[in-house]
Parts: C-alpha cells; structure tokens; sequence
C-alpha cells in the first residue's frame, strides 16, 4: 500500500469569520471535523499520517488533544494571499527533512466539514484506478452561468433549459486535492498532469467562506433525521398521513425527513407520491427496522393508531426516540413521548401529552385568520367527513339537502362538498348523479382531493363535518358546526362532545336524519347561535393555532433531554 500523507491547513488569521477554524459548529470546533474525517481514512488505510498545519497556539492545542500532530507553519505562509500549493509543500519538505516519505498527499480543508469519509475513500479509490496525477473535490451546478471576456457578456449555456435539463458546470469547492507527491514536487503544484474532477453533493461541498456559509453548515450539522411511520386507509382515512405531512413541513428543513408505510396502506402510499415526498415501503417490523437503520434514523414519530408493546420495545432497544400520535395501545405506556390531540384527558403519566392545544394544524390554515365577525345571512355551507368517509355520512348529507332543497334556493345558499383523497370511486359517482338526478348542481359544488382546504372553510358561515382533525381546522377559524361522529373510536374524541359552543350529534349510526335536519336548519336560521358560538371558539382559536409549535418544541426537546441521558 502507498504511503499517504494528509495535509489539514488551519491558519489562525481568517478575516470574514474571526477564528473560523476554532468556532464552534454544533458542538465541536469547525477543525474537528476535518480531523475526524482523516482518522476515519486512517483506519482503513494503515499506512497514512495525518499532520495539521498552523501558525496558530489555540489551534496546535485543539488538534493535538483530538490526537493528530501539529506541522509548524511559518507566519510568513499565513498570510492571505499565500496559496496552498506553498502550504503543502512546506509541510511535505518539513516532514521529508525529518526522513519520512510519501507518495500520495491528500489535502484536507477544516472549511468543508460536511465531506463524508465514504466520498473521500471513493475519490481515492479512484485516484489509484485511474493512476490519475490530480484528483479535485468539485460541485456540479446546474445554473444559467454567464462569463465576460473583454466587454462582452457570452453565456456558458447552449439553449435556455430548465434547471434539470442543464449540462453541470462543476465548481472547485476545496473540500480535497489528492495528488502524487512527486507532482508537487516536481512542478510546485498540487494540480497538473492527468487531472480529474470528483464530484460532491450541494451539502457536502459547502466551503465555508463567509457567517452565511457557517450558518448553512451549523444548521446541517445540528440537522435530525426523522421516520414517520404513518397508516392511510378506507377504514381509518387520511387524517394520520396529513399532520405527518404537516410536521414534515414544518421540521424539514433544517432536519431531513422520510414517510414509512406498510405495503397494505396503498391509499397514503399512493397520496404521498403524489405529492413526491420521500417514501419508504416496507412489509414487516423486521423490514422496517432495516430501513430507518439504513438511513440512519433518530426520532421515530408513529401515526398508525394503537401500538403494541412489542412494537414500540423493539424500537427503543435500536436506539430510537419514539413518538406517537393518538396512541391508546399497549406501546403507548413505553414510547418515550404520546400526543393525543383528539383526547382531552390529562391523566397522570409524563409522556403522554393530551388536548386541542397539541394538534397540528395544516401550514393552510395559518394563511386564513380568525373569524371575528360572521355574516348574518348564511351563504356557503362547509360538508367534508374525511379522506374516506367509511360510514358514507356525505350521502345522508346530500339526501337530507334533497329535503331542504326549496329553502336554500330560495335563501340562495351554496355549499361546498369536500371528498377526500380516498374516497370510493363508486360512491362519488353516485352522488354526483344523485345531484345531478335532483338538479342540485345550481348550488352544490363537488370538489375531490383538494391541496388546500383552509379557503373552503374560511369562506364557509357553517360547516358540517366528521369528528376527526378537522373539528380544530374549524375552530381555529371559529366557524359553527356541526358534528356526526364516524365509528365508536371517535366517540372519545371528546373535545367537541365536551364544548358548549360545537353541536356535536353524536355518532351516525345512531341519529336519525330528522335529528340531523333539524341541527342544520336551526343553525342555518339562528344568527344569534351563530354568533355566539363564534364568539366562543375564538378563544380556542388562538390556543389551537399555537399546537403546531408546542409540538414541535415538545419533541425536540425530549429529544435532547434523552440524547443528554444517554451520555450519563
């Protein structure tokens, strides 16, 4: 094996950022990555020294407590407009003169602390293959590039492309130069002769140059990785896929993020590569297990309902952070957090968090604020129960409006009726002839799998809906409605069941539609109900409008508390 000498050049006098090379990025001084990235080349490659090249005492001290030896660098090259072929080559010179002998240099620069060991062993790998001469860290940018030669402006393009259709042009971002020894011997430079181009990702070719540059890298550095393991199907509908896509929003970037989901949830599976977020399918735990390690998963944050025990163990005994959503299983008593939004009991265990003050409202809803006036006259009607709807309420609705037909011709009230995402395709065609059947399209507007829902609540004087997430989407613009509960399991979503201002049926299987009827005329026809209820639910508008941040600090914050146990 070749004997290879690694070169960090660590000058003490950087100007745009004073002492960059010290200063803190996350919780290690920038030189520290460098170093760790050298002795991770070390490891696998015996036969290597690694020597760091300073002028400067703090930064001497720093390397050599995290093991790596220091190269004396005259003051006379730390001056800035010194280049680092001269750099290097003292060190080599300085080294040689003590009988030691290289035949390959790696520079390494502290100012690229995002480059991976596995890119760095690759480039070597290659620089051997090939036998090149010169091996140099590049990015690829993919930009309309313009260059000026004399007064003329020439582009560095053919045709005007889309980003992704253009040919790369790479950028040297110093990350490192692998060189022959006898190049730079030979010629005083590092590059010549048969040279090649290795290139790096965006991320990890930042060269930080500038407080930008060391803000990007700090926030990279810091970044979490997170799993979402989310369900979406017909008989427990979409709810649990959009406050992941909700908190995905929210927490990428800095953090990076992935969706998991079991081969059978085909409908959020389907949902999410509509909208070409990062997915991962799986078919077992074992399956899943292998995933989140592979991409290096931190937090895992479950939206799948009921967990078990054995679930929820064998993800903390993988070093996982846990956290679930609207969890009443036995998983629930061992996930290291448990948000559920939609109970409003508190009990008295500490990872369980509970109320409308922890719900994830849609980044939609923030772009509408609260209602504090209502009209006096209703004009739109709000009808949506959810991204499946299995007990098909939105039919009943529709039958019961075939009822109430004349009164809201004549009061010339419209409504907008939401179908959700997985909604079945035979019964929306059958309700959209039965609206056509009853000539009920002069007012009813059918709308299927739409991005954004906020404007359609926000524009609506009463909603309708099921006793899901979308009861706080509602309050937290203090609209009236009415609630029909799905099944039994939403029957212990108690806050609507529990507010004096939510009029709240009950479960649908056992009201009628006269019940039902009776609610939406009395709603419709009493401004001064109306009123007061929006009145009410401002209050809760506000608290509720505040959850996305409260859960969001709760899970980082656990999160750090259990990364600080760990180290005890």
């Amino acid at each position: 094996m070749k004997k290879v000498l690694i070169i960090i050049p660590a000058r003490g006098g950087s100007k745009g950022i004073p002492q960059k090379n010290l200063k803190f990025l996350g919780n290690k001084p920038l030189i520290y990555y460098s170093i760790k990235t050298a002795q991770r080349f070390k490891r696998v490659y015996k036969n290597t020294d690694i020597f760091v090249s300073t002028e400067n005492k703090q930064i001497e001290i720093v390397a050599q407590m995290y093991g790596v030896s220091v190269i004396p660098r005259p003051y006379n090259l730390a001056k800035d407009n010194i280049g680092l072929d001269e750099v290097v080559l003292h060190a080599l010179e300085y080294l040689e003169g003590k009988g030691k002998s290289y035949e390959i240099i790696i520079t390494l620069q502290p100012t690229s602390p995002l480059l991976k060991f596995h890119s760095l062993q690759k480039a070597f790998e290659q620089f051997l293959e090939k036998n090149l001469d010169t091996l140099i860290s590049v990015t690829p940018k993919y930009h309309l590039m313009w260059k000026k030669e004399k007064d003329q402006l020439k582009p560095l393009f053919e045709g005007r492309l889309n980003r992704q259709f253009l040919s790369p042009i790479f950028e040297e971002n110093g990350a490192f130069v692998i060189s022959k020894v006898n190049i730079l011997k030979n010629y005083k430079t590092r590059i010549y002769g048969n040279v090649n181009i290795y290139p790096l990702s965006e991320e990890e070719g930042i060269d930080i140059d500038n407080p930008m540059d060391f803000w990007l890298a700090d926030s990279i550095i810091k970044q979490k990785k997170i799993g979402f393991v989310v369900c979406g199907n017909f008989l427990v509908g979409m709810g649990h896929v959009y406050r992941a896509i909700t908190l995905y929003n929210s927490l990428c970037p800095p953090n990076k993020a992935y969706f998991f989901c079991n081969t059978s949830e085909e409908i959020a599976i389907k949902k999410l590569k509509s909208m070409n977020y990062p997915i991962v399918v799986y078919n077992d735990l074992d399956d899943l297990l292998i995933s989140l390690k592979k991409l290096g998963i931190q937090i895992v944050i479950n939206d799948i309902l009921d967990t078990t025990y054995e679930y929820v163990t064998k993800l903390k005994n993988e070093g996982f952070f846990v956290v679930n959503f609207e969890d009443k299983g036995t998983g629930s008593k061992e996930a290291h957090v448990v948000i559920n939004a939609l109970y409003e009991w508190t009990g008295d265990r500490k990872n369980f968090y509970f109320g409308h003050k922890f719900e994830c409202l849609r980044e939609d809803i923030y772009i509408f604020p609260i209602k504090k006036k209502i009209r006096k006259k209703v004009k739109k009607i709000f009808v949506c129960f959810g991204g499946t709807d299995p007990s098909n309420i939105t039919k009943r609705i529709i039958n019961i409006f075939i009822k109430i037909k004349n009164f809201l011709l004549k009061e010339k009230i419209s409504i907008d009726l939401i179908l959700g995402f997985g909604y079945d395709k035979k019964r929306e065609q059958e309700i959209r002839e039965i609206i056509e059947k009853f000539q009920m399209y002069q007012f009813i507007r059918v709308l299927k799998d739409i991005q954004w829902i906020a404007p359609y609540i926000y524009d609506a004087d009463i909603a309708i809906i099921s006793n899901g997430r979308m009861v706080y989407e509602v309050v937290s613009m203090a609209i009236p409605l009415i609630v029909i509960g799905q099944n039994y399991r939403e029957t212990l979503h108690t806050f609507s069941a529990i507010h004096p201002a939510i009029k709240y049926l009950g479960i649908s299987s056992e009201i009628s539609d006269e019940q039902i009827e009776s609610a939406i005329i009395k709603m419709l026809t009493n401004f001064k109900l109306r009123m007061e209820i929006n009145q009410q639910l401002q209050k809760e508008a506000k608290s509720i409008r505040e959850g996305n941040k409260r859960v969001i600090s709760l899970i980082i914050q656990k999160y750090e508390e259990f990364l600080e146990e760990k180290k005890l």
